[in-house]
């Protein structure tokens, strides 16, 4: 058996004596799984005595967005574990909020980086990132 990616439909590929090779569609269209990666995003919104209402009032809302693609770590760190789409969404999120002066940093993880993760809690509690996938849908 064969798999096209880009049409999504799965062939039967068949030799003849003159080793020629045909392609038979077995199944229809196969839906393909997304793969999601894994993401770590640090962020510091910089505020000052002028712009100190704003700059919270964006954190504030950034912080409750950010809780929807994924899991708090501390107050300006979360982990995620996104399909493409929701990362791009996560990125227009985090571009209406971020201003001058802001930074962030997002970290992309491969599986093996992410099975040497360490955490350190000073009492057992929940751990913040599962496996299950986002509820967000795109």
């Amino acid at each position: 058996m064969a798999f096209d990616r880009a049409s999504g439909t799965e062939f039967k590929e068949i030799s003849f004596d003159r080793g020629e090779i045909f392609s038979i569609q077995i199944r229809g269209v196969k839906k393909m799984r997304t793969r999601r990666m894994y993401y770590v995003v640090v962020y510091d919104i910089c505020e000052t005595k002028e712009n100190y209402k704003k700059k919270r009032k964006n954190r504030t809302k950034l912080y409750k967005k950010l809780k929807d693609f994924g899991s708090p770590v501390q107050y300006s760190v979360f982990e995620f574990n996104l399909t493409p789409e929701q990362k791009n969404k996560l990125m227009e999120i985090i571009n209406k909020y971020i201003e001058d002066g802001d930074r962030i940093s997002i970290y992309r993880l491969c599986d093996d980086c992410r099975k040497h993760i360490e955490r350190l809690w000073t009492k057992p509690i929940k751990e913040p990132m599962s496996d299950n996938i986002s509820s967000i849908e795109v």
